[in-house]
C-alpha cells in the first residue's frame, strides 16, 4: 500500500478490478500502449493519485475505476474510449477540467458526479442522467456528435452561466439544467 508509482508495460491488454484500490500512496501512474480495459475499481480510492494518462488503445473504463481519486486534477478521455462506468470519477472532487472524445458511446450514470469540473468539452453521443450533477461547470461545450442530454444531467450547475445546444441534439430529459441558478443564456 506504501506504492507510489506504477509502469503498467505494453504487453498488458487489461487492467482488472481492484488491482491497485485504496492504494493511497500511489500518486503516479503510467498505462501501456496496448491496455484497452480499465476494470471495475482498478484505481478506486487512490487519494494520492494526481496525474493519468489514458492512452488511445483503452476502449473501456469501468464502474469505479477512479472513484473517490480526490486528488486528480484532470483527465483527458481519448477517442478510443466507447464506454465509461457508473461512477468513474465520482467523487475526484480536485477534477476541474474534463475532455470527452467522440468515440464515446456510453458514460455510466453519476460518472462524474461531486468532482469540481470547471471547463468541460463533451462530444459524446449521450449525457446521461446525473452525469455532471453539482459540479461547479463554468465553461460548457456540447459538440456536433451530441445526440441526447439526460435526465438531470446538469442539475445544480449553479457556476454555468450559458449554454449552446447544437442543431444534433434531439432531446433534453427533465430536469437536465434545473437548478443551474446563474444560468442566464440559452442557445438551442
Amino acid at each position: 500500500k506504501s506504492l507510489k508509482e506504477v509502469i503498467i508495460g505494453d504487453n498488458a491488454a487489461i487492467i482488472n478490478g481492484y488491482s491497485f484500490s485504496n492504494y493511497t500512496s500511489l500518486t503516479n501512474i503510467t498505462i501501456g500502449n496496448n491496455v484497452t480495459t480499465i476494470s471495475d475499481n482498478a484505481f478506486s480510492g487512490c487519494t494520492g493519485l494526481t496525474d493519468v494518462i489514458i492512452p488511445d488503445s483503452v476502449t473501456e473504463i469501468g464502474d469505479r475505476a477512479f472513484y473517490g481519486c480526490s486528488n486528480l486534477t484532470s483527465i483527458t478521455i481519448p477517442d478510443s474510449v466507447t464506454e465509461i462506468g457508473d461512477h468513474a470519477f465520482q467523487d475526484c472532487k480536485s477534477i476541474t477540467s474534463v475532455t470527452i472524445g467522440k468515440g464515446v458511446t456510453k458514460i455510466g450514470s453519476s460518472a462524474f458526479s461531486g468532482c469540481n469540473i470547471k471547463a468541460l468539452n463533451i462530444n459524446c453521443k449521450t449525457v446521461p442522467r446525473f452525469s455532471f450533477r453539482g459540479s461547479s461547470l463554468k465553461e460548457l461545450s456540447i459538440g456536433d456528435n451530441v445526440n441526447e442530454i439526460g435526465e438531470q444531467a446538469f442539475n445544480g450547475c449553479t457556476d454555468l452561466t450559458n449554454v449552446t445546444i447544437p442543431n444534433s441534439v434531439t432531446k433534453i430529459g427533465s430536469e437536465a439544467f434545473a437548478g443551474c441558478t446563474g444560468l442566464t443564456d440559452v442557445t438551442i
